[in-house]
Parts: structure tokens; C-alpha cells; sequence
């Protein structure tokens, strides 16, 4: 299955959550801030893939951010000072970053933000976490026997068969064999 390991930020390089796919579910853990810059804990974050519709990753970009450092490193460079220009650079490095989107099937988005530097590693997760979803989604139902162990469910056209062999042994009268066969079409 899919893991990954991500910045939280350019700015916060040594912040990173993790997430991975699991039979059932997407798991990880992702790591809380106070005013985006200050660490604080972590959450637990869990998602059934069967409400997932699908993962994208995206670059964003903030005018916010980059504005901040540009008139950092405008001050910072008109009056000599290593640190504005310094404050002024970082700002700059976190207008840029990625983002990994889960679309739930209400149509829905979270967004976990990635640094900008781990785009290519949050894209392939992407791809990871989507054939994990369709994999998921094309797995046969599964009917848990009177025993208690599983097995898939039969098909339409393997239910049809055994209602044939169960006629043609004589199990079955032509009268039982037709109202079998029409609720097992009606369910389709």
C-alpha cells in the first residue's frame, strides 16, 4: 500500500506528518500549530476509502505571505540588516507550497499542506492513494457465511448457474426455478 512523509512547510521543514493507506482506510498523523509557525501536538486523522472520491495534490500560492517578504527584503536591503532580509527570504519560501486534497464523496475537500520542495512526493502519493481507492472500490462484497468465515459474493450470472444446476438436478421445479431467476434479475 501508499505512505508518505511530508513537510508541513518550507518554513517548517522540520515539522513532517505521515500518512498511509491501509486496507480500509487512510491513516495518519498530522502535526497541529499555533499562528502556523509554533508546533503544538498532533492529530490523528483517518478517512474510509469508500468515502473517499479522490486525492489531488496542487501547488498553492499566497499573496499574503509573499507581499510580507517582499517588504521585508525591500527594508532589509535598503537599510543593511541580515536579519529582515533573512525573515524577509523565509516569507518568500512560504508563499509557495503544495497541497494534498481529499475529496470525499459529497463532494467535500481537506487540504494538508505540504512544503513546496515535496510537490513531486505529494503527487505520486496522490496517484498511490487513487489506485489504492479504485482497487478498493472493485473488490468484490463480501458475505460473512453461517460459520462466520467470508467470501465474496456470488454474481448475478454465478447465482444464475447454481439456480440452473439446482433445476437440472431436480432440486428445483420449473415453477421455483422461474421465481428464483426473476428476483435474482430484479436485484440487478
Amino acid at each position: 500500500m501508499a505512505n508518505g512523509s511530508f513537510m508541513l512547510s518550507n518554513l517548517l521543514f522540520f515539522l513532517r506528518w505521515q500518512m498511509a493507506v491501509t486496507s480500509k482506510r487512510l491513516v495518519g498523523q498530522v502535526p497541529n500549530t499555533v499562528l502556523g509557525i509554533i508546533p503544538l501536538g498532533s492529530t490523528q486523522v483517518s478517512y474510509p476509502l469508500a468515502a473517499i472520491a479522490g486525492v489531488t495534490s496542487r501547488t498553492r500560492y499566497s499573496a499574503l505571505w509573499f507581499l510580507i517578504g517582499a517588504v521585508l527584503l525591500l527594508a532589509g536591503l535598503g537599510r543593511p540588516n541580515v536579519l529582515v532580509i533573512v525573515l524577509g527570504v523565509l516569507a518568500l519560501l512560504a508563499s509557495f507550497r503544495a497541497e494534498i486534497s481529499i475529496t470525499n464523496s459529497g463532494g467535500g475537500q481537506i487540504g494538508h499542506a505540504v512544503g513546496f520542495f515535496g510537490r513531486s512526493a505529494a503527487s505520486t502519493f496522490a496517484q498511490q492513494v487513487n489506485a489504492a481507492i479504485a482497487t478498493h472500490a472493485h473488490q468484490a462484497p463480501v458475505v460473512i457465511a453461517a460459520q462466520g468465515s467470508e467470501r465474496p459474493a456470488p454474481s448475478a450470472s454465478d447465482a444464475l448457474a447454481e439456480l440452473a444446476r439446482l433445476r437440472d438436478a431436480g432440486h428445483l421445479s420449473p415453477d421455483e426455478y422461474e421465481t428464483k431467476r426473476q428476483e435474482i434479475i430484479g436485484r440487478l
